[in-house]
């Protein structure tokens, strides 16, 4: 969300300890065990909350696979019931970018076995590692898309260009670009809508507030 802070890093402190910043420590993420009725008062402190996360003496930050996780292991039913909303917009974004990534990487290991024949034995396994660093990169607060983003761009255009001479070897990088910047997306998708879902629904604050992290701004 523009405006607010974003800062996923370590230094945050769990939920819990937001009892020091005036907020009433949160219930646990299991679905139903929060009580979602607020009193006058909790419904105060929710919009200090809030507006202090705007002006930014207040810093949210976010657990990368906690969101994640939000959004592919539990159901749409499950979050309505807690929240009172459907995230289908997130879950379509986290979703897709869940299944692309896999998926384009075993396109990319069957270009690769086109374009490089015999050293595809090197070239796939070796691209499996790199998909799975940077899958474990991409659940880092400091993680960012900009870069890939632009590779992705690059890639893309060689291929569709034809500016190399093998159509299988332009395709493959493009595959493999796309498999990268899928895993990216998946977590930033995820740590923005659940940022944004927290601040602007006080039961989704209460329900999954295990996976919030707040700090007050240096």
């Amino acid at each position: 969300m523009s405006g607010i802070p974003d800062n996923s890093n370590a230094g945050y402190v769990p939920a819990p300890a937001q009892e020091n910043l005036g907020i009433k420590p949160l219930q646990g993420v299991a679905l139903g065990e929060t009580k979602f009725g607020m009193t006058p008062e909790e419904d105060a402190e929710y919009k200090a909350f809030v507006q202090s996360a705007y002006d930014g003496r207040l810093l949210v930050g976010v657990d990368r696979i906690f969101a994640r996780k939000l959004y592919t292991e539990i159901s749409t039913s499950e979050i309505e019931e807690a929240t009172g909303e459907k995230p289908r917009l997130a879950k379509l974004v986290v979703w897709f970018a869940y299944l692309a990534s896999p998926l384009a990487m075993l396109i990319t290991a069957i270009l690769a076995a086109f374009s490089f024949r015999w050293w595809a034995l090197v070239i796939i396994p070796a691209g499996f590692l790199g998909w799975m660093l940077n899958s474990m990169t991409a659940r880092r607060g400091s993680s960012s898309m900009w870069f890939l983003t632009l590779v992705g761009i690059a890639a893309v255009g060689i291929h569709l260009m034809r500016l190399l001479a093998d159509p299988y070897l332009s395709g493959f990088i493009a595959s493999f670009a796309f498999a990268l910047w899928c895993d990216r997306l998946l977590y930033s998708a995820s740590t923005f809508f659940f940022r944004a879902f927290i601040l602007r629904n006080p039961r989704a604050f209460l329900a999954f507030g295990e996976g919030v992290r707040i700090r007050e701004a240096s």
